[in-house]
């Protein structure tokens, strides 16, 4: 199965195909969120710092309102790839010489958004779609976009005057009851891994689920 999704992907990347894949749950990078730290901390001393404690930071954010200024905030979000130390993260209390608290991170309105194309239902880390900048519309990735925070933002999903991860925006995934309803169980911090070797990769010219 992992040399025929090898296969795959590098015929799609060789043909210059876009997709994204869809990671089994139990595979994906686990979010949690770092509280405590100046809200001008630099994300990639967090990483190293994290990388020291041996673990593997896939992707960090700093969390920003959801308004249309996209305010930051004192709140970082990190994806840590599934080790076997995973589980010691919530027992980690200091960082950068800094007391800080670690919590699950838990996505707002339920809909994952892709911070490379802006589309819903997947993240970034395996996404090859064409890269969409979530303030202006444009075909770059966010973090190189040339414009001013005083410009007006531009959605890449609805061409509204606002950025793209706006919760507003017309074209914002609505959930249907059944996935509007609280967990009836309470969750746990714990994670445990089980390995299912099994990932889905959608063809955006065929529309085809492989």
């Amino acid at each position: 199965m992992r040399t025929l999704h090898r296969t795959i992907t590098k015929y799609l990347d060789d043909k210059q195909i876009p997709y994204y894949i869809i990671m089994p749950k139990l595979l994906r990078p686990v979010k949690i969120v770092i509280r405590g730290l100046p809200i001008d901390t630099n994300p990639d001393l967090i990483k190293s710092e994290l990388t020291n404690m041996q673990f593997q930071v896939a992707n960090i954010y700093q969390l920003k309102k959801r308004d249309q200024d996209r305010t930051p905030m004192p709140l970082f979000q990190v994806q840590l790839n599934p080790t076997d130390n995973l589980d010691t993260i919530w027992d980690v209390e200091s960082l950068l010489y800094l007391k800080v608290k670690i919590e699950k991170y838990n996505l707002q309105g339920g809909i994952a958004q892709c911070h490379r194309c802006q589309k819903f239902g997947h993240s970034s880390i395996n996404c090859r779609l064409t890269a969409r900048c979530v303030k202006c519309a444009q075909e770059h990735l966010t973090s190189e976009c040339p414009t001013q925070r005083t410009d007006a933002p531009l959605c890449a999903n609805c061409n509204g005057k606002h950025p793209a991860s706006y919760r507003g925006c017309p074209n914002f995934p609505k959930l249907n009851q059944t996935q509007a309803k609280p967990a009836t169980t309470p969750t746990s911090n714990t994670f445990q891994p089980k390995i299912h070797p099994f990932k889905f990769i959608f063809c955006q010219r065929c529309l085809y689920l492989y």
